[in-house]
């Protein structure tokens, strides 16, 4: 063994440094904790907005199981607090793998299974599947409409904006006309500097207001 090897084992963490990674982690899985339960409620009001018939329904499908990774969450947090108020025992690493026994397993079958149910629950709603806003990125919601030409393939690059104006028309619960919405979409796309960009647009190749 090298006089390096010696000297690290002999200086081990300091208790400062573990209080501050205690509490860094506290931190971190008191956040993930908000956010699971965050996504979890906003994923179950949309069993509401179904049935109010909104213009379209940004779905996660794996956002419902997020309610049993709480409980993993909380042992994480609980074994931190001990690490930071000194008072560690190794039973709680049991108690933390009994949890994620328990919780992977609910996590992944609820998840399933709500997402068979949710699907049927759209489509007897009358909604379809809109691919033509879908993302490669992880965690981004699926998004159905209530109406085929609310699917655009064109408005793939201002479906952000798209959605903001079409929550406006679902808060005074009404819809806007084909012809609305298309003149929404293109006004959109030409503020959009990288659709501008694509299409060689300058500022006064803007089309004019009807």
């Amino acid at each position: 063994m090298t006089k390096q090897e010696v000297k690290h084992i002999e200086n081990p963490m300091s208790k400062q440094k573990l209080k501050f990674l205690s509490l860094l982690f506290i931190c971190l899985f008191t956040f993930m904790f908000y956010v699971c339960g965050n996504v979890f409620f906003e994923e179950i009001s949309n069993i509401d907005k179904i049935r109010d018939g909104r213009i379209y329904i940004a779905n996660r499908d794996l956002a419902f199981g997020a309610i049993f990774f709480i409980p993993i969450l909380a042992a994480m947090d609980y074994m931190f607090l001990l690490v930071f108020m000194e008072k560690f025992k190794d039973n709680i690493m049991k108690t933390i793998i009994k949890t994620a026994a328990i919780s992977i397993p609910l996590i992944i079958i609820s998840s399933v299974m709500y997402s068979f149910w949710i699907g049927s629950e759209l489509r007897g709603y009358g909604y379809s599947y809109c691919a033509a806003y879908g993302s490669a990125t992880r965690g981004t919601p699926s998004i159905w409409v209530k109406s085929e030409y609310y699917c655009q393939e064109r408005a793939w690059k201002v479906r952000l904006e798209l959605y903001e104006y079409l929550d406006k028309w679902d808060e005074i619960n009404q819809e806007p006309s084909e012809k609305e919405l298309n003149t929404a979409i293109l006004t959109m796309l030409e503020n959009n500097p990288l659709y501008r960009r694509e299409h060689g647009l300058s500022d006064l190749k803007r089309r004019k207001p009807l």
